[in-house]
């Protein structure tokens, strides 16, 4: 026995036992990070509703030119009394433009191929006369027009028609005219193709009638026919 331990026992001293090891405490287990709390999807705008039909607007503004070509008979010379029949032998030509504003007075309706609309026009006449003893005819024009409008085609048939109120340089010769202020009329058939929403254009026959209505005598007038031809644009 060692001296030590002899003398611990002597003084009444006992070593103290040996613990026992304690094991390491193991590693912290790594933190597992909680998942991300799944966003919320965000709300779906809904689809931009299609904006109500707005109501086009009932103004247009239309340029006509036509050339006219050929003299005719008057198509009313059965409601008047005349002793002068037949088309003027003078056979005159003319170059016609007009310039209108136009509003529809109606909207299309109506049964079956009847259906359309009425519309009203006012507007400026120049014609150059090519061929005949006068030289121009310078007026306004006001009348009315029935557009046919089929559901689903862009065509529409039509007529029209117009009084004007004009002057000319009258020539005072037989069988021209008689006086500077003049009465006439348009009358045209045609059809019209509808470009889009705003555009439009119209290919038509015409004819154009000038006389003095009978302020002179003898009293002689003229009926040209021709072709013509629209652009016409929607405000």
């Amino acid at each position: 026995m060692s001296t030590s331990i002899l003398f611990a026992l002597l003084c009444g001293l006992t070593p103290a036992p040996k613990l026992p090891a304690v094991p390491p405490l193991p590693a912290k287990p790594p933190q597992v990070e909680a998942p991300a709390e799944a966003q919320a999807p965000s709300p779906v705008e809904p689809a931009a509703l299609p904006s109500p039909e707005v109501d086009p607007s009932r103004w247009s503004l239309s340029f006509e030119t036509s050339y006219l070509f050929k003299t005719i008979n008057n198509p009313f010379i059965f409601l008047i009394k005349s002793r002068f029949e037949g088309p003027n032998p003078l056979h005159y030509r003319l170059a016609t433009q007009i310039l209108s504003a136009r509003y529809e007075l109606t909207r299309p309706g109506g049964w079956s191929f009847l259906r359309g609309n009425w519309e009203a026009s006012l507007g400026i006449l120049d014609s150059t006369i090519i061929h005949g003893p006068e030289d121009y005819i310078v007026g306004g024009v006001f009348g009315l027009r029935y557009n046919f409008v089929p559901k689903g085609s862009p065509l529409s048939p039509f007529i029209e028609m117009r009084g004007v109120l004009s002057a000319t340089n009258a020539s005072h010769i037989f069988q021209g005219q008689q006086q500077d202020l003049t009465f006439g009329y348009l009358l045209s058939a045609g059809v019209r193709y509808q470009i889009n929403d705003r555009w439009s254009a119209s290919l038509s026959a015409l004819t154009q009638h000038e006389s003095d209505f009978f302020m002179t005598n003898p009293n002689f007038g003229f009926n040209a026919l021709g072709v013509n031809a629209e652009i016409k644009r929607r405000f």
